[in-house]
């Protein structure tokens, strides 16, 4: 049986082992008065060697329409991720306004937990149906370093000391 001091040595080992500060970036995913007609709009962002990342973020758009007409704003139709793919979900929620027009909101939210080191390009893509359309949104890129090998064969190491120390003492 181990000592409590010698369980609290290994459960702080454990910790810092386990514990590697996190860094964020936020990007934003903003466009106004976008022509009519198909679009795409790219933003880029890189993750260093020695990291890896995750990534979450959601993207708005508002238009009106008529039916099933749209007559003004847009429609996001995707959201693609340069390497590796994203978990996306699309909804819309339709807001009833004056006279037989209505409010739309289409909304995608996505992520991606796994994340390698390298350079990345997010790009949203849709429709325009009027000069003055816009949509709003952005993601939160979260990387933390990747313990190095022999950082962690050092820290196996001096716990396999300390454990074969704690045995001999026993004896």
């Amino acid at each position: 049986m181990l000592t409590r001091h010698l369980k609290t040595v290994l459960l702080a080992a454990v910790a810092s082992t386990l514990s590697v500060s996190a860094n964020a970036a936020v990007y934003g995913l903003n466009q106004s008065n976008i022509a009519p007609g198909s679009f795409s709009y790219t933003v880029n962002f890189s993750i260093l060697s020695g990291n890896v990342g995750s990534l979450t973020g959601q993207v708005d758009s508002v238009f009106r329409s008529n039916g099933s007409t749209k007559a003004t704003g847009f429609d996001i139709t995707d959201i693609l991720l340069s390497t590796g793919s994203l978990i996306k979900s699309d909804s819309e929620v339709t807001t009833p306004l004056a006279s037989t027009f209505t409010k739309t909101t289409n909304s995608f939210s996505f992520s991606n937990g796994a994340l390698a080191a390298g350079n990345y390009t997010l790009t949203v893509f849709g429709n325009s149906y009027s000069s003055n359309a816009s949509f709003s949104g952005g993601f939160e890129v979260v990387t933390s370093p990747v313990p190095e090998a022999e950082t962690t064969a050092m820290i196996g190491l001096g716990l396999g000391l300390m454990g074969l120390i704690s045995r001999r003492k026993k004896q």
